[in-house]
């Protein structure tokens, strides 16, 4: 439903191109049905818990276009982007910036002391490579266009 909605605000470049491309992609996998049932299945499911408010947000924003169309590019240009710049600056901000050149002291563990302790980037990068390898196998187990 947003999707449909967010066409028409935007003029339907853009979103058309999503559209073609999110089809496209659905279409080589044969899932293009189910990725179209399963929104509804989402929205009955939130009906029934009572937590369905697509419809009150969406009415708040399309009083608002441009809004609208800054959250679209928010979307399309800082999901992938924004992960592998957030992951460049945590590398450098944990690994190369507060890096310790020197240990006097034999007994100290400086890895551990060290704002710059590697073990924190690798654990943040295990992170963000397994919460996205949960969503790509969550989307494409359970194909599903935004409703």
């Amino acid at each position: 439903m947003f999707l449909l909605h967010s066409r028409r605000l935007s003029g339907g470049s853009h979103a058309d191109n999503d559209l073609k491309v999110f089809l496209l992609g659905r279409a080589v996998t044969g899932v293009t049905l189910q990725a179209h049932q399963h929104p509804l299945q989402l929205i009955a499911i939130e009906q029934r818990l009572r937590i369905f408010f697509e419809p009150t947000i969406q009415a708040f924003f399309f009083g608002y276009p441009t809004l609208i169309k800054y959250i679209n590019w928010l979307h399309r240009f800082l999901n992938i982007p924004g992960t592998i710049f957030f992951l460049v600056y945590l590398y450098w901000f944990r690994i190369t910036r507060h890096r310790i050149t020197h240990q006097p002291e034999e007994h100290v563990d400086w890895m551990a002391l060290s704002p710059s302790n590697p073990l924190i980037y690798e654990a943040r990068r295990r992170t963000m490579a397994m919460c996205n390898l949960f969503a790509f196998v969550i989307f494409t187990l359970w194909p599903c266009m935004p409703p």
